[in-house]
């Protein structure tokens, strides 16, 4: 475990690409709950706030969410129904420069 002064350190020193490999992915923080991919038009209405249906699970309560490309959009909730509704999405972190 680094503090942020350590991964400071770490990327003035050795650069982004090995700070990268300090860092554990987003999605770490839920893996405990089960997981979907969603079209890239599904993603896109949920994306916007939209529930949208989805026959991957057949449970209800939190999930992670993944788009069709396989990056991580964030958590959402499975209703009874089939549908899954965003609960905290995050950005495409890929488009961030630091």
């Amino acid at each position: 475990m680094s503090t942020v002064d350590e991964l400071i350190a770490i990327h003035a020193e050795h650069g982004l690409t090995v700070l990268r490999r300090s860092l554990l992915p987003i999605e770490t923080s839920a893996q405990n709950f089960p997981a979907i991919k969603l079209s890239a038009a599904a993603a896109f209405y949920l994306r916007m706030g939209n529930p949208v249906m989805t026959g991957q699970l057949k449970t209800s309560g939190l999930i992670r969410i993944f788009a069709d490309d396989g990056s991580f959009m964030g958590i959402g909730e499975m209703l009874e129904d089939g549908r899954v509704t965003p609960k905290r999405l995050i950005n495409n972190l890929k488009k961030i420069a630091v």
